[in-house]
């Protein structure tokens, strides 16, 4: 359907997929594969052995359904244990991206620690946009905008994820500094209807269609 890279989450729990999943997929596309993983030294020895193009860290709470928020940067254990990850994985040639909420502080922090790139947390700007509250959407865009601003004053590359879904793509496309889109409920609740490879080819088509004024 056209999709640049595949991202798969592979759980501390597995709940989602297996590592024999994630096994098989590498060997079977010919695109990149992104590999969300929790920063602990376990999922770090599978992403070595496995050798994804890319990791994304990503927080991970037993009670959710999915990735729920940022990375905790309020803890140096935290931080010291991301850096820990970064410089392991860069020795394999695998780049490394941090899953943070839109705050210019934690840009900061991943760019200090080595971090190739932040996927900004995309959550609260596209539930403000479904639900048409326009007071807290001029807010999460102005977050939004102070997290890019940040990003390009450290020359770090700006990814986005978490909610996103075809009426949004287009507006967040059209700020010209995102590198990279990772979408996927939205697209799986379309390819009910249509199928997989055609609700990518959607989505697609939504991420380069400028939006409505």
């Amino acid at each position: 359907g056209g999709a640049d890279q595949i991202t798969v989450h592979l759980r501390e729990d597995r709940r989602h997929i297996v590592d024999s999943d994630v096994i098989d997929l590498k060997k079977a596309i010919k695109a990149d594969l992104n590999l969300e993983m929790a920063a602990t030294d376990a999922m770090l020895s599978f992403a070595l052995a496995i050798k994804p193009t890319s990791i994304c860290l990503v927080p991970e709470n037993r009670e959710e359904r999915t990735t729920e928020g940022g990375l905790d940067f309020t803890k140096p254990e935290r931080i010291a244990m991301y850096r820990h990850v970064i410089v392991e994985a860069a020795k394999h040639g695998i780049h490394t991206s941090l899953f943070v909420e839109p705050d210019p502080t934690h840009v900061a922090t991943a760019k200090q620690i080595g971090a190739r790139a932040v996927e900004i947390h995309t959550g609260g700007l596209c539930i403000a946009h479904q639900m048409e509250d326009e007071s807290r959407l001029i807010d999460e865009w102005t977050r939004l905008q102070s997290t890019l601003d940040a990003c390009k004053a450290v020359g770090i590359q700006i990814n986005a994820g978490h909610g996103i879904d075809y009426s949004i793509a287009g507006a967040l496309a059209a700020l010209g500094t995102v590198a990279e889109f990772n979408i996927g409920h939205a697209i799986i609740c379309e390819a009910v209807s249509c199928g997989l490879r055609e609700a990518v080819k959607k989505m697609k088509m939504a991420l380069t269609t400028p939006p409505k004024k």
